[in-house]
């Protein structure tokens, strides 16, 4: 079943709803931060660390730096991201195994961000891209239906292994069939093999783009290449910019 969550950012302080599961919690607009990155707090200030741990007061106050977890910025997104993480986790904790294993697609939010629409709008693509990817069913910001849809994820998710089997059996096929031809050639026929190897699988990729480009929005598509999650490195970058740019194939 699916769990509603409704997240509001007002005043410094972010209040999240979700009835179903009896969670009413308001956060203030926080994150605690150590010098390496890592967050050690969320919804806490100085003082209130301090409170609960006074014989870490010189530590906090020298090691400590607190950023916003949502501001009007690419970074501001990024922090909001993680805080959703924190709270998916909060709301499935105590749920059956196969519920937490189902659990990405059992949330549906609801979120109100000030000046939303105000940002760069590659930034919250990759928001709406990365949230509804990664831990939401469903995404509403500001009244507005926002990032993947259910069948999109699974035309995604179907579209990788499909990949993930059709290169390497091509390429096994492609070696079977230039075997023979490249027998008097001795150990210069790996290189055939390997030029086979790297040909087939970029050939295979940008098949699979070509495809989910007619059956995908570009700007999703875009937020899938270009998401550091997914690993596709210098050939994401190359395919957005030689064939995802509106008006090209």
């Amino acid at each position: 079943m699916a769990i509603e969550v409704k997240i509001q950012v007002r005043n410094e302080k972010i209040q999240v709803d979700a009835p179903q599961s009896g969670f009413h919690q308001e956060f203030k607009n926080t994150l605690a931060t150590i010098p390496n990155g890592s967050v050690v707090a969320i919804g806490q200030s100085l003082a209130e660390l301090i409170r609960e741990n006074p014989h870490n007061e010189e530590k906090f106050r020298e090691d400590l730096k607190f950023l916003p977890i949502y501001a009007v910025n690419e970074k501001g997104l990024q922090n909001l991201l993680f805080f959703l993480e924190f709270i998916a986790i909060k709301l499935r904790k105590g749920r059956g195994m196969f519920s937490r294993l189902s659990a990405s697609n059992s949330l549906v939010l609801q979120i109100e961000l000030p000046n939303y629409e105000n940002m760069d709008i590659l930034s919250r693509q990759q928001f709406e891209f990365t949230a509804t990817k990664f831990i939401v069913n469903g995404l509403t910001i500001n009244g507005e239906t926002k990032g993947w849809g259910k069948w999109q994820r699974r035309v995604l998710e179907i579209s990788r292994p499909v990949f993930l089997l059709l290169w390497p059996l091509l390429w096994y096929f492609f070696v079977l069939f230039v075997a023979p031809l490249t027998e008097s050639l001795g150990v210069l026929r790996w290189a055939f093999y390997l030029a086979g190897l790297f040909l087939i699988y970029y050939g295979v990729a940008f098949l699979r783009m070509f495809v989910l480009r007619q059956i995908l929005p570009i700007d999703l598509l875009k937020s899938e290449l270009l998401n550091p999650r997914m690993g596709n490195g210098k050939f994401g970058d190359w395919v957005v910019d030689k064939f995802l740019t509106d008006g090209t194939q």
